[in-house]
Order: structure tokens, then C-alpha cells, then sequence
């Protein structure tokens, strides 16, 4: 749950996937000058900023290669060229193990969705809440932004944030993208 003051604005940048759970292999893996590891994946064609899960790997918070990933799975990545990821990592990398694979959801392609965002008490009627919706393609992301006149409006107490997207052949879906305190 996020707390926020009233007026205080309010900001989220959303990755959007879609799809099943992708794989490609995993050429190499090597420590970089600060820690993080440097993962070889040819050609991944993954946006700037993503999450993946490592699988095949013996390393805290790398999935089974047999599973499929869980929550807790995924690390986020800097994409630095076209072959390689950065992951920021805690501790010592493991050795590279033929069979080693990232898994990923494909970028939303998001032209021609309409996308609004709603507030709510729990099981109440949406605020009026304007809220600026700016979507970036080369990113695959969305950056939500509420100004601080309009938190001045909400109630104390808790809000959920809902993502609403419209598809033009009639297609809708509704994600519960956080829950707000909001407080004085």
C-alpha cells in the first residue's frame, strides 16, 4: 500500500505485458564493475527497462527450469545493447549452466487502446479524478500522473487504482494497479 498526503501529487510508470511467457537462452553470464550481472541473451529485443526471471540457474530467486515464474521471480533489467541485460544482483553470481534461459511477457502493443484510470473506495463509486495518461512506445510503458489539486479532493482512508483498457473491437480488461492511503 502507498500512503500519500493530501496534496501531494501522485505518479506510476506501468510496463504493460501480454501473452505467454516467452524464453530465450542465456548465452553468458558475468560480473560487472559494481556488482550487477551482465547477462548475454542474443537478440532479445526487450524494451529499455523490463523484468525477466532467470531459470537453470543455482542462485537465490531463480526459478525451476521447470516451472513457470512466480511472483517472486522476476528482477528488472536495463537492456544495454541488443545482446545484453543488466540485473542488478545481490551477491556472488552463479556459474553459467548450458540450458540457462530468461523468461519474459512480450511488450502490450498498446496503439489504438484507449486506457483510463479510476479511484475508488473499496466497493464505491469511482472518484472524478483527472488523471494525465502518457504513453511511451519505445519504452512499452505509461506514466500516470494525478497533480496535487486533485489528491486535495480524495478522501481519507484507502483508495484502490484501477487500470481500464478499451480495445476498439469492443475488448476491455481492469487491473487493480495499487492500493492508496490517503491520509492528512
Amino acid at each position: 500500500m502507498i500512503t500519500i498526503s493530501r496534496g501531494d501529487g501522485w505518479q506510476r510508470v506501468l510496463r504493460l505485458e501480454a501473452g505467454q511467457v516467452c524464453s530465450l537462452p542465456l548465452q553468458g553470464i558475468q560480473s560487472g564493475p559494481c556488482g550487477e550481472a551482465l547477462l548475454q541473451v542474443k537478440a532479445h529485443g526487450l524494451p529499455p527497462r523490463w523484468r525477466v526471471a532467470i531459470q537453470g540457474l543455482d542462485w537465490p530467486g531463480v526459478a525451476s527450469r521447470h516451472s513457470v515464474p512466480g511472483p517472486d521471480d522476476w528482477h528488472s533489467v536495463t537492456a544495454l545493447d541488443a545482446d545484453h541485460l543488466q540485473l542488478v544482483s545481490a551477491g556472488p553470481l552463479p556459474a553459467y549452466r548450458a540450458g540457462a534461459a530468461i523468461r519474459y511477457r512480450q511488450p502490450l502493443a498498446f496503439d489504438g487502446v484507449q486506457l483510463s484510470v479510476q479511484f475508488s473506495r473499496r466497493g464505491g463509486l469511482p472518484l472524478a479524478t483527472p488523471v494525465d495518461i502518457c504513453p511511451d512506445h519505445a519504452a512499452a510503458s505509461v506514466r500516470l500522473t494525478v497533480a496535487p489539486a486533485h489528491t486535495r479532493q480524495w478522501p481519507l482512508g484507502e483508495l484502490q487504482c484501477r487500470l481500464l483498457l478499451h480495445w476498439p473491437d469492443g475488448r476491455q480488461r481492469s487491473h487493480t494497479l495499487c492500493k492508496i492511503y490517503v491520509e492528512n
